[in-house]
Order: structure tokens, then C-alpha cells, then sequence
């Protein structure tokens, strides 16, 4: 996985998002890195936390960097959709809480990829095909997978004690 360096949040605003007020953004998440994520197929852009190291990083998808008519626009909401999530913290998501941070920096407060805004910068929106199935070996229960169950693996279903069996 090449990721490639864009700055810290506090130079990737002054470069592509100078209109938000930098004394929204809390110290520690200015310091915070920005990267482009080649390995990013369906999403925009992702906050990840790895809270035992005390890091917290951003990756943003190469397409929104590919000239699009759209694009600046989109670098800056899904900038600061990011910045909201490290700001809201881990496990907020979506949330009400996450929605006014998202407003408060300039962003419209929604998810920023859409079908129409993925289909415009052609990434992969399709949903995988759940293609192996494992049953239950007590109440019958399908569970569908898009991967397989690792070999030589015992899975019990929590719900009735039985054992999942991979057809």
C-alpha cells in the first residue's frame, strides 16, 4: 500500500479549504496527517484512529484529485467530513453531534459520496455479491458471506450454541 503524503490537516485547509476558520479545529487534529489512499474503491475519504499509539490520520480517495469540474468542492466537504469525524471522535459517525461539527466547518452535514457523485468519478459503488453461505448446524440459520470461512476454523453461532458449517 503506497499512500501519498498531501500535509497536516492544518496545511491541507490553508491549501484547499482557506474559507474555514482554523480555530474550529481543535490543536491535536491540525497535527493530524493527510494522505491520498490509491487502496480507497467506494468511499471518499476515511478517519482512522489507532487510539494505543494516540494517532489519528486522514485518507482521501485519488479520484478527487483527477480535474474533475466538481472536484474542489468535493475535496473541501470531504475534508472537512473527515476533520469532523476525528473532532466528533471514534464510534460517533453519522450523528447528530458529527452533523453540527460538519456544518460549524463548512461542510453540508451530509455523507459526501453519493451515487451521483461516485458515478461522476467512476468509483465502484457496487455492493459485493454475498457469494458462500454457512449454516447453522443447529436452527438452520443462513449466514451469507462475501469470503469464505477460513479453513479448518470452528464458528458458533452465539444465538444457539451450534456450529456453522460452510457449504
Amino acid at each position: 500500500m503506497s499512500l501519498r503524503y498531501l500535509g497536516t490537516v492544518r496545511s491541507c485547509l490553508a491549501k484547499y479549504a482557506p474559507n474555514v476558520d482554523e480555530a474550529l479545529v481543535s490543536p491535536l487534529v491540525r497535527g493530524c496527517e493527510v494522505f491520498v489512499n490509491p487502496r480507497l474503491r467506494t468511499s471518499l475519504g476515511m478517519a482512522r484512529w489507532r487510539p494505543a499509539q494516540d494517532l489519528a490520520w486522514i485518507e482521501l480517495n485519488p479520484a478527487l484529485f483527477s480535474g474533475n469540474a466538481d472536484a474542489d468542492a468535493l475535496i473541501v466537504n470531504t475534508l472537512t467530513h473527515e476533520i469532523a469525524h476525528l473532532i466528533a471522535g471514534p464510534g460517533e459517525g453519522h450523528s447528530p453531534r458529527w452533523r453540527r461539527i460538519h456544518r460549524k466547518l463548512g461542510g453540508t452535514g451530509e455523507r459526501t459520496a453519493t451515487n451521483e457523485v461516485a458515478l461522476a468519478l467512476g468509483l465502484d459503488r457496487k455492493r459485493a455479491k454475498r457469494r458462500h453461505v454457512a449454516t447453522c448446524s443447529r436452527c438452520n440459520l443462513a449466514l451469507m458471506r462475501t469470503r469464505r470461512l477460513a479453513a479448518r476454523r470452528i464458528y458458533q453461532h452465539r444465538g444457539c450454541g451450534g456450529w456453522f458449517i460452510a457449504e
